[in-house]
């Protein structure tokens, strides 16, 4: 019976130590998983500060945009306006020289 009693203490013993063995790698395991995470947050992170950057320069490319086409926009109307008192002086020159 004591022999009984030992060798299960044994067997305990074993079991804890293989417990105690499988507990250490499943901490060392989740430590790289814990790492990969870390790293994988961190390349997501620059990632959104990239995407914020080029959007950040694409509104700020179409706010640019927007004003030199409203500038073409006035010079066309300038131009217009140019060409139809152009065409009225030299309306009313034909008309002195007549």
């Amino acid at each position: 019976m004591l022999d009984q009693i030992i060798s299960e203490i044994e067997q305990g013993n074993d079991e804890t130590k293989d417990f105690h063995y499988l507990t250490n790698e499943i901490g060392k395991n989740m430590s790289e998983v814990l790492n990969a995470v870390s790293e994988m947050t961190n390349i997501i992170e620059n990632n959104k500060a990239s995407s914020e950057n080029i959007s950040a320069s694409s509104e700020q490319q179409l706010a640019t945009f927007d004003e030199f086409n409203q500038i073409t926009l006035s010079l066309n109307n300038l131009v217009s306006s140019l060409t139809e008192q152009i065409d009225d002086m030299e309306q009313n020159i034909v008309k002195k020289t007549v």
